[in-house]
């Protein structure tokens, strides 16, 4: 079942500025999906048509099978929110956040109660549910974000960079959370991030925006098989010859990333240790994937 269907999808800010140039994405229920891009690619913007809080200029959106822009009201109740920039009212606690964000959905107070509970728990945040936000890590109000959107019923849940911010633990606990009411409630999530590592190990499907444009769709192992080279080569100095003849070379200062296949790495780590320079094999990681979809420089790309 899709629970998002967007055809053709442009958005033209007041000034001119194109933010989405004929998107056409689709989402089917039950997984988790993540939309990555540059700063600027129309990630927000997307979310925001999604969340029936910003209309496109032009396009279809369908949302479980209604048109969301002539019928909101019929989607609005299945979707939850954390809109980029969300923050935490200082003087309340996580526990008040909480169960008053689900008062406000329609919740009784004893399901409210049990969900808030439970939210808090499923975020490892019971032990602060009486502090005052002002006096919790930034880390741990962002997780407070992320509970009032999972503690909802919504189906559909969206999130523009729900880990923003966390320490390496604290994600992992947020992605356990998302991936549990996936896989035990079949919701379905969408989240905007700029962890390549975030998109890879917690989505079933990836789009990267680039420039406002779909620039590719599809699984972590699918975009990975769109670049050909399973191996990198990173060399720290310079080798003194032309690398382009062992693969696709990357510079980053003086370290210099040479994306090539088995054979050709061995030869490459080979010259670079007779000239006594420190190398790094490796596989191609997600980040690389990205780096070739994209383009260092914003304009190149596969």
């Amino acid at each position: 079942m899709l629970v998002a269907d967007l055809q053709d999808v442009r958005k033209v800010y007041d000034g001119g500025v194109v933010a989405l140039k004929g998107a056409t994405i689709k989402l089917e229920s039950s997984r988790v999906h993540c939309v990555l891009g540059r700063n600027g690619a129309g990630k927000t913007t997307l979310l925001r048509i999604l969340a029936t809080q910003l209309s496109p200029t032009s396009g279809r959106v369908h949302l479980f099978g209604f048109d969301a822009l002539k019928e909101p009201e019929r989607v609005r109740d299945k979707l939850a929110v954390i809109p980029q920039g969300a923050r935490l009212l200082p003087v309340l606690t996580p526990w008040d956040h909480v169960f008053n964000y689900l008062l406000l959905r329609g919740f009784g107070f004893s399901e409210a109660r049990r969900r808030a509970r439970e939210a808090l728990e499923l975020l490892e945040l019971e032990e602060y549910s009486n502090v005052s936000a002002l006096n919790l890590s930034g880390g741990m109000r962002q997780r407070v974000l992320v509970a009032m959107c999972i503690s909802s019923c919504a189906d559909f849940l969206l999130m523009d960079e729900p880990t923003v911010g966390l320490d390496p633990l604290a994600r992992r606990r947020v992605w356990s959370a998302i991936s549990k009411v996936v896989r035990e409630e079949g919701r379905t999530v969408l989240l905007t991030t700029h962890y390549l590592e975030e998109a890879e190990v917690l989505s079933e499907k990836v789009v990267i925006l680039h420039g406002g444009r779909v620039l590719s769709q599809g699984s972590p192992q699918e975009l990975r098989a769109g670049i050909p080279e399973r191996v990198r080569v990173d060399i720290h100095g310079d080798v003194g010859c032309d690398l382009s003849v062992y693969g696709r070379v990357r510079p980053y200062g003086r370290l210099v990333r040479v994306l090539t296949d088995e054979k050709r790495a061995e030869e490459l780590s080979a010259l670079a240790l007779k000239k006594g320079l420190a190398i790094e094999v490796a596989p191609v990681t997600f980040e690389d994937v990205f780096v070739e979809l994209v383009g260092l420089d914003g304009g190149e790309h596969l």
